[in-house]
């Protein structure tokens, strides 16, 4: 990979490819991220880039300012954007799903702190299902250590179905099945029995018992919890979709119980970066980043 910073200049060429870097008064944003905690975030980034190397510049400035240890991504339509992206941000490093289909297909990606963050065991799920997942999930080992304070665990990034209707539905609802019996029994068997799901799973956790794809986790409180179960309550104030007339919570944060420790006064929230920016929906995303905090720093 050709890699140049141009003095003189806020200005970065990667592959023969060269972008102006944000000014840093464009995008304004509170800083999130604490050196206490150790910070996941789970966002559609939508077809990145979906206004090409706007996009880029516009995604660079919200990490610098968000400042947040994991970020786990969906939708990155072009690798070589986000590899740009990567390079553009001196602290973080990345990886993306491995499966191949067409230049429009969608892959699953991790953003992390390199000086925090280690991940290893990077594999892909369901690889040979992909009518109900048709887009594996990523699934990486995560070592995040501060001094002598570590937290492990085991990471998966999905991307499930999206739109409505009763085909659609199903699908869910069977990989969500699926997925519920594959945690079973890799968390009976596990040394480390810390798993955190993150992703777009483009339904709602608050639909009733009959028709709610979530079932088979929800039926299981005593192993496992969805930390995006009390945003899920108030759509309106908390939407992680927010294109009309969809306004919804798709977006979810799955924790084995075993995490619930590292979990302990955390929280989970919704990043409203559109409130503060105003082209975050053209240029962006139709995403909102839900976030979970984990005080283990």
């Amino acid at each position: 990979m050709i890699f140049t910073i141009l003095t003189g200049c806020n200005k970065r060429t990667t592959n023969g490819v060269t972008i102006t870097l944000p000014d840093s008064s464009r995008i304004q944003l509170a800083k999130f991220g604490s050196e206490n905690t150790l910070e996941i975030v789970s966002w559609n980034i939508e077809n990145f880039p979906k206004a090409g190397n706007q996009t880029v510049r516009d995604v660079v400035e919200i990490i610098r300012d968000l400042d947040i240890d994991i970020i786990t991504m969906q939708e990155i339509g072009d690798t070589s954007s986000f590899r740009i992206l990567l390079d553009s941000l001196d602290n973080y490093n990345g990886t993306y799903s491995t499966d191949t289909y067409g230049n429009w297909y969608q892959k699953t990606a991790i953003v992390y702190k390199k000086d925090l963050v280690h991940i290893s065991n990077k594999e892909m799920l369901f690889t040979n299902d992909s009518y109900f997942f048709p887009r594996p999930p990523l699934k990486v080992y995560v070592t995040a250590q501060i001094d002598n304070k570590t937290f492990d665990f085991t990471l998966i990034v999905l991307h499930l179905k999206a739109s409505g209707g009763s085909e659609n539905e199903a699908r869910r609802r069977s990989a969500i099945q699926k997925l519920k019996n594959y945690l079973d029994t890799e968390i009976s068997s596990a040394t480390d029995k810390d798993f955190i799901v993150t992703g777009d799973w483009n339904d709602v956790l608050t639909d009733p018992p009959g028709s709610n794809v979530f079932t088979p986790f929800l039926q299981d409180s005593m192993d496992y919890q969805f930390l995006t179960a009390q945003i899920a309550q108030d759509p309106v104030n908390n939407a992680t979709y927010i294109k009309p007339p969809y306004i919804s919570v798709i977006d979810q944060i799955l924790i084995s119980v075993d995490v619930l420790p590292e979990y302990d006064t955390g929280f989970t929230q919704v990043i409203k970066i559109d409130n503060s920016f105003s082209a975050y929906i053209n240029e962006v995303s139709d995403h909102r980043p839900v976030a979970a905090v984990f005080p283990v720093f």
